[in-house]
């Protein structure tokens, strides 16, 4: 079974989401067993929403992500198992680079070539996980 949910891909609203854009971009996501997602492959764009009911695995491709792209990943708390795929990166070098949760190579190792720690684009990412948001028109907000 495919995803059931929706993916949004929307175009850059502002000046800040074309700063972040000039940066680095997940280009597509190949992945399989993540969670109730059996099969997963979208190409996504510069900003993107990943929509969908309770249970039909948003947060296995979130911690799938996680656990491809980024080194120490114990502070978030992730499952222990996260799937198998590779993710395609634009911006880490001339050519699009991929990663797979197999490989040692992470996206760390890409950018310590050229400075200390994640650029800043990287710290405009909003993961949103294990909740249900709302907005309200009640006193005391969200």
């Amino acid at each position: 079974m495919g995803y059931r949910g929706w993916i949004f891909k929307m175009q850059p609203l502002n000046c800040l989401l074309n700063d972040i854009a000039m940066g680095i971009n997940i280009k597509q996501i190949i992945g399989r067993d993540l969670g109730p997602i059996e099969n997963f492959d979208q190409e996504f764009g510069l900003l993107n929403l990943v929509y969908s009911p309770n249970e039909r695995g948003k947060t296995f491709l979130t911690e799938f992500i996680i656990n491809t792209l980024f080194c120490k990943t114990k502070r978030w708390q992730l499952r222990s198992k996260t799937g198998k795929g590779k993710i395609l990166v634009e911006g880490v070098g001339q050519e699009v680079t991929e990663f797979k949760p197999s490989a040692k190579e992470r996206l760390e190792d890409h950018l310590a070539e050229v400075q200390q720690g994640l650029p800043e684009s990287l710290a405009k990412l909003l993961v949103v996980k294990g909740a249900e948001a709302a907005i309200t028109n009640e006193n005391g907000g969200v």
